[in-house]
């Protein structure tokens, strides 16, 4: 939890959320709440918990791990927050955490493309920020495409504004 306080980039309720789950994480960082129980936590509807959580995935700074569940039977998520945690770490979890063993090989690669991009972005937009002006974000869209369709991580979920 003390990662998620020192390195989450994010705020508000987003901020709430992460340390919600780090809060609720075994000592790799990996946690199963639902989105319920995110939500009141966060203290907001599930459907603005979803969409934070979305938000967190699509920075970069948690991994959610979609279950497989019966049509009859809800399974929450996996969720590793990896604010801050190096890309060593967050490999040697996503392989060899017992909660992960169903999670193909493909997929666990794909999430440490998009954790790659991510930081690759923040690199691009933090090492060319000079004297406090705007950032020189020449680059980005090219990282961005190496994440994949439109930029989306792996698991992350579209949703329409009514």
């Amino acid at each position: 939890m003390t990662r998620a306080w020192k390195h989450s980039k994010s705020k508000g309720s987003p901020r709430v959320a992460i340390l919600a789950l780090a809060d609720r994480s075994d000592h790799e960082g990996l946690s199963w709440p639902g989105y319920n129980d995110i939500a009141k936590r966060v203290n907001v509807s599930k459907r603005n918990a979803i969409k934070i959580i979305d938000s967190l995935v699509v920075s970069g700074e948690v991994i959610r791990i979609k279950q497989k569940g019966r049509k009859d039977n809800n399974v929450s998520n996996r969720y590793l927050v990896i604010a801050g945690q190096p890309l060593s770490e967050i490999k040697q979890t996503l392989f060899s955490h017992p909660q992960l063993e169903q999670v193909s090989g493909t997929e666990k690669e794909a999430f440490l493309d998009h954790v790659k991009a991510c930081r690759e972005i923040e690199g691009v937009v933090s090492e060319t920020t000079l004297g406090g002006g705007t950032p020189d974000t020449r680059g980005v869209s090219q990282v961005k495409q190496s994440v994949g369709s439109g930029g989306k991580p792996p698991g992350a979920v579209p949703y329409t504004h009514l």
